[in-house]
């Protein structure tokens, strides 16, 4: 028998793990493969995600970074969805990749065409897609008890001076549901069916955003002359999904969709030329070898635009239509050398147009302006120099001031002011030091505009020109402490009574505070407090200690400051307000902080017994402030409140409303306008199909 050895005992280790390793990942893989065999199985499918609350997070403008205005009217959210409320949004089951599920929503309730889906629901949800037709019937019921409570307040008043208000039964939300936009938009089935197939319509764009032809053709089938082929065409191209044109070109016998269309206000561009704005030339390729519809010369200028050179060169190559005079500014101005130089070799009779030398300057191009520069006749134009100087680009100023190109361009007096004013240091020394440039007060003036300090003390220390008095007046007005302190302490520029009148309502609280202490200090002037508007420094500042500093030196705040620290977010600022001054907090006060989303103030005003309106919950911006407002306060809310969640686009405010069956109370607003581009149009009457369906 032979003995083995170490290295065969080692081999024979390494084997027998290795054979152990491929074991547990055939086993890893069995169980990957029954995982997923279970989870198409519909029926687990709706048991694991009907547990799934959330699919996406909610995406909204941050309600500290609103105004009131711009917050009132912030509706683009991102939806925070579940697996069910997913169904409800074609194009948001493109986005997380539930192909499958879109195309059997789609053959279940639009190409089954169902819409009397919901007849048998009607009696429990009440479910209006659109809504104005159903707001009549509001209206009309209000109207008529109205009519009714007049009566018999009429009747009582025939024996008795005392009337006695007529109690009346409002629906709750689980019986009003969204708005009909449309009075002749016909049953409430047909147009809930109308809406959903008008949303699988639009969501075929997201389809073709990511190639999923699929889904394309799954819908194109059904409805091959109802959708916008054009759009998806367009998107298509763009992202260089050629199998969907491909689709479109064997199975659309119209040619219309590829054709270019001239409109009154816009015109549509050849899907030629926007395969070549961006750039996809297999696309370009298919469509010049299998179409006749061509391109234009746009098709040239996008492409050099862009930088595609493999494109220009099949344009240059297979295509008639030439270029317009800016496709070498184009290339110029966005850096493009080797568009430029295949231009410059094949089109001989080019000419390079003074835009585009200033193209490639701005645009801080060296590289392009050396190759002009070298290569070419023209010349670039007599401003050249300051824009180069300008963009900071020192190498770029030197090679126009080198021997060659300095007969052609002299040094302006104005460039040094106008490079002071964008902070361009090394620029304005390398000025200052090897050329003759001469500047003028106007360079420390616009510095200081702009806060450049590093600028101002070069001028300063190296040259004699100086200021004029309205470097600190710009100092002051644009809110440069460091600019304003250097310009008093250095070079002694003197504070009058003038100053401080005109800046104290548009400058920052450091400033103000700083040359308010110089006038105290000289005893020269006289300030009154009750002359400074003093509010501006509410929107900036949060600190107390600076409203303390103004409180006692008996400078005071209007009662706009409460909306201005509504506004910024700030309950701190809130409420130093109102424990340090003497105005009331008002109803508009409260509104305001309630549709703003300001929950910390609405919090702050509920504590101290501040007055809300009379249905707060119809303004809140949110869900958080809805349950809030719900769970503090005892006012009820009227249709509204519905409203203002489908106009917001957020579900789980919907929801919300919804399941906690509030009673609805009349409204003294009759006219209340539901927005038409609001996500959620529609939404619980989706609901109902998809989780009638289980799909």
């Amino acid at each position: 028998m032979v003995e083995m050895g170490f290295y065969d005992h080692f081999f024979l280790f390494q084997n027998s793990t290795y054979f152990i390793m491929q074991m547990i990942i055939e086993y890893d893989n069995y169980k990957s493969k029954l995982f997923k065999r279970l989870l198409h199985l519909q029926f687990i499918r709706n048991q694991i995600f009907s547990f799934v609350k959330i699919i996406n997070r909610q995406e909204c403008v941050n309600a500290d970074e609103l105004s009131i205005r711009t917050a009132y009217l912030c509706k683009k959210r991102r939806l925070l969805c579940d697996y069910n409320d997913l169904g409800c949004y074609p194009d948001q089951l493109i986005k997380y990749g539930y192909h499958e599920r879109y195309k059997q929503i789609f053959n279940t309730v639009i190409r089954d065409q169902r819409p009397g889906l919901l007849r048998r629901w009607y009696h429990r949800f009440y479910m209006n897609y659109l809504y104005y037709h159903q707001r009549k019937q509001y209206d009309r019921q209000i109207r008529y008890e109205q009519e009714q409570k007049e009566q018999v307040q009429l009747e009582i008043s025939r024996y008795s001076s005392i009337t006695k208000p007529m109690s009346r039964k409002i629906a709750r939300f689980q019986d009003y549901n969204e708005s009909d936009f449309h009075s002749d938009a016909g049953s409430l089935e047909t147009s809930t069916y109308v809406l959903f197939k008008q949303l699988y319509f639009h969501s075929l764009r997201d389809a073709a955003r990511i190639g999923a032809l699929d889904l394309i053709e799954c819908v194109f089938k059904v409805f091959p002359d109802e959708l916008n082929i054009r759009s998806i065409l367009e998107i298509a191209v763009q992202h260089g999904h050629l199998p969907i044109v491909e689709f479109f070109h064997n199975n659309v016998k119209d040619g219309s969709p590829f054709d270019q269309i001239v409109r009154e206000n816009s015109t549509q561009p050849h899907l030629m030329d926007v395969a070549a704005r961006y750039g996809q030339l297999d696309i370009l390729k298919f469509l010049h070898f299998n179409r006749t519809e061509g391109c234009s010369t746009d098709a040239y200028d996008f492409a050099a635009t862009n930088g595609h050179l493999n494109t220009i060169k099949f344009l240059h190559h297979h295509r008639t239509e030439g270029s317009s005079i800016t496709h070498t500014m184009n290339a110029a101005c966005f850096g493009h050398l080797d568009v430029l130089i295949f231009i410059h070799n094949n089109l001989t009779h080019e000419v390079i147009s003074d835009y585009a030398f200033l193209g490639a300057i701005r645009g801080n191009h060296i590289e392009v302006v050396r190759f002009l520069l070298t290569n070419r006749t023209e010349r670039p134009p007599s401003d050249s120099l300051f824009w180069a100087a300008r963009t900071g680009n020192l190498e770029m100023l030197k090679l126009f001031l080198s021997e060659r190109y300095s007969q052609f361009y002299e040094i302006d007096n104005t460039v040094m002011d106008r490079v002071a004013q964008f902070g361009r240091l090394e620029i304005v020394q390398f000025l200052h030091e090897n050329t003759t440039a001469q500047c003028g007060s106007d360079a420390m003036d616009k510095a200081a505009e702009m806060g450049h300090l590093d600028v101002i003390k070069f001028l300063h220390f190296n040259r004699t020109e100086g200021c004029s008095l309205r470097a600190l007046h710009l100092a002051i007005a644009n809110k440069h402490l460091d600019v304003v302190r250097f310009l008093v302490e250095v070079r002694h520029m003197d504070i009058d009574q003038s100053i401080i009148n005109r800046f104290s309502n548009s400058t920052s609280f450091p400033i103000f505070k700083y040359l308010y202490e110089i006038a105290v200090a000289s005893g020269n002037f006289n300030i009154e407090p009750a002359n400074f508007q003093i509010e501006n420094f509410v929107r900036e500042e949060t600190d107390p200690t600076v409203f303390n500093w103004l409180n006692e030196r008996g400078f005071q705040f209007s009662g706009i400051a409460y909306n201005i620290a509504i506004d910024v977010k700030s309950k701190v600022v809130f409420q130093w307000l109102h424990e340090n001054t003497t105005h009331q907090v008002t109803n508009v006060n409260t509104t305001r902080a309630i549709s703003s989303g300001c929950l910390p103030i609405v919090e702050y005003l509920n504590e101290v017994g501040a007055p809300f309106p009379e249905f707060p919950m119809d303004k809140a911006f949110d869900l958080p402030m809805l349950i809030y407002l719900h769970r503090n306060r005892t006012e009820s809310l009227t249709i509204h409140a519905m409203d203002n969640a489908i106009n917001r686009g957020d579900i789980q405010m919907i929801k919300y409303l919804k399941e906690n069956n509030f009673v609805i109370q009349k409204s003294h607003t009759d006219s209340y306008r539901v927005e038409q581009n609001s996500l959620c149009i529609g939404y619980n009457s989706r609901l109902a199909i998809i989780n009638s369906l289980k799909i």
